[in-house]
């Protein structure tokens, strides 16, 4: 009876300030359901929540906020610029020299012969000592590579530099032991071994037209991107103002691809199953690593969950498996609402009721008695009628001009009055005589 008697002063006194109008604050309810708990929110999703329940939803309402504010990790990896890589290549293969002073040919021109300058001290990359097997490797017989090669032309003696050489010695004791290959530029391409966005892979191979051509090697790169999910709200009017519960927990859905990569070129000896790319010895250090990677993620974000086989870029081709696919799970959200009531004590409702919780409010005829809650947590307000206030005329009054009833009677008091008083004379007088 104290607490009802004390809530009751509480709300007269603050029906004696201003009007209570309290704005949905969102907080994680502390009633937890079978199905729902609490939801915690970012400011950002307090912020569309608030916007959404500023346009006074009525129970039921959804309303979707969107997806989730999500930025992926950025690339861990930057392509440091050329001379400042190493490659796999260049990694795995041992350096030598050549063990004699070889007349070779040359493979686009066949009609002169050469010698290496400085035979004995230049360095060639010797793919020979390759290991096959799974570190992978190459089984070329005899192959060797140089970044570059200075030529002395056995004709006339006249020096030409060639860059990226390779080296095929296939018949050491003969008169022409062997074939250059200028522009064999794939060892020197610009995939740095400690870039973690690729994993470079050897095969197998006897034919060295693989080195102009790409076939002899890969690279892998793994595509992963997190899906953000959408928020659903709706608008429950059996929760208080600020309970938000969750009843679905959002989650990030997921989209995985492997793209199997192949560089080819704008040689005539590419093998039919590798197109044409638009690459050659003369620019290929455009494509590094960082340019492959971005069209790899280009086509890998802007397309669906299908498998889809091969897809062609400048720099080659790039075989696409391994794709699967988690659609992301909405998350779903119920938000409370309360509204104000002003009844009578029988529960007449004096007007419609009003959204949000608001203060003692007046009406004609009525006065203010109580306020309480509702166990959905809405206020109600309720009045009584007020008493017809009761007026009791003076004996004294002065008759209105025109009140006949009035006026008999006031002349009725005074003769009574005069009768008294004549009495009262000839009684005091008597006494005295």
């Amino acid at each position: 009876m104290k607490q009802k008697n004390s809530k009751k002063k509480m709300v007269r006194t603050t029906a004696a300030g201003l009007s209570l109008v309290m704005a949905p604050v969102l907080t994680a309810s502390h009633v937890l359901s079978v199905y729902a708990q609490p939801a915690v929110l970012t400011p950002d999703e307090q912020s569309a929540i608030n916007n959404f329940l500023s346009t006074q939803p009525t129970d039921g309402t959804v309303q979707n906020l969107g997806k989730i504010d999500y930025t992926p990790a950025p690339s861990i990896y930057t392509f440091p610029g050329a001379g400042n890589y190493s490659t796999k290549f260049k990694d795995t293969a041992p350096r030598t020299t050549l063990a004699m002073d070889y007349v070779v040919r040359d493979y686009y021109n066949t009609a002169d012969t050469y010698k290496v300058k400085n035979w004995n001290t230049v360095q060639w990359y010797d793919t020979t000592s390759f290991t096959p097997g799974a570190s992978g490797g190459l089984s070329l017989s005899h192959w060797y590579w140089a970044p570059e090669v200075t030529l002395i032309k056995q004709s006339d003696n006249s020096e030409i530099t060639l860059k990226n050489v390779g080296l095929d010695i296939n018949d050491p004791t003969g008169v022409i032991s062997g074939t250059i290959y200028p522009g064999v530029f794939f060892p020197d391409f610009p995939i740095p071994s400690n870039d973690p966005r690729f994993t470079v892979n050897y095969l197998d191979s006897v034919e060295e037209t693989y080195y102009v051509n790409g076939n002899y090697w890969s690279f892998t790169v793994p595509m992963h991107e997190d899906l953000p999910y959408d928020t659903i709200v709706t608008i429950d009017e059996s929760l208080k103002t600020g309970e938000v519960e969750e009843d679905v927990a959002g989650a990030l859905g997921n989209k995985q691809a492997e793209y199997t990569g192949r560089i080819s070129n704008r040689d005539q000896r590419a093998s039919s199953w590798i197109p044409v790319a638009n690459l050659d010895s003369s620019n290929y250090m455009q494509y590094n690593s960082d340019v492959i990677y971005n069209d790899i993620q280009n086509d890998f974000l802007n397309t669906d969950d299908t498998n889809r086989n091969r897809i062609n870029f400048d720099w080659g081709i790039a075989d696409v498996g391994v794709t699967s696919y988690t659609a992301p799970v909405t998350r779903e959200l119920r938000v409370g609402i309360d509204y104000t009531h002003f009844v009578t004590e029988d529960g007449t409702e004096l007007q419609p009721k009003v959204y949000g919780l608001q203060g003692v409010a007046n009406f004609s005829g009525y006065e203010y008695v109580s306020t309480h809650s509702e166990p959905n947590g809405d206020r109600v307000h309720v009045y009584k009628l007020a008493p017809t206030p009761v007026t009791t005329p003076s004996s004294t009054a002065t008759p209105k001009t025109g009140d006949t009833t009035n006026v008999f009677s006031y002349v009725a008091m005074m003769f009574t009055g005069l009768i008294a008083g004549v009495g009262a004379f000839f009684v005091k007088r008597k006494k005295f005589n």
